[in-house]
């Protein structure tokens, strides 16, 4: 109705706006069976890691998801910069000025803080509690 509108507001008064309509809904019926047919990863094999390239131009398989957190442990690198902190914590972390900022990562820094001192204090129990059974164990062995 809305491209008839228009047609009739530029003096034009045909079906025409009727066939566009069957042309762009069969378009958009092409489009979706053809993303539905490449995009259908359950029919297709996953490739982890570094993909040959003949897995690189098959369009049934699907090279693997890389974690970039595997990635830094495996390598030892664990320093994060502000950027990849605010990026993975904010969803818009683009659009915040330096305050903004500056105040978020003040409050993610100190909730990493504390969390990572809440398991450091937790393992530290375990390691004692370890020790403590390990020298009753001692003692009872030689008594």
């Amino acid at each position: 109705m809305r491209a008839k509108y228009h047609d009739l507001k530029r003096g034009i008064d045909n079906v025409d706006y009727i066939k566009q309509a069957l042309e762009i809904s069969k378009n958009k019926k092409e489009l979706k069976e053809y993303l539905d047919e490449k995009y259908d990863y359950r029919n297709k094999r996953v490739v982890r890691g570094e993909p040959t390239e003949e897995e690189r131009a098959d369009p049934n398989v699907v090279i693997g998801f890389k974690s970039g957190i595997l990635e830094q442990l495996n390598s030892g690198n664990y320093k994060l910069s502000q950027q990849e902190i605010l990026r993975s914590h904010v969803k818009n972390w683009k659009m915040l000025d330096l305050k903004q900022k500056r105040k978020l990562l003040g409050f993610i820094n100190a909730r990493r803080a504390s969390d990572a001192r809440s398991e450091f204090l937790k393992e530290l129990n375990l390691l004692g509690q370890k020790i403590a059974y390990d020298k009753l164990q001692g003692q009872k062995v030689s008594s």
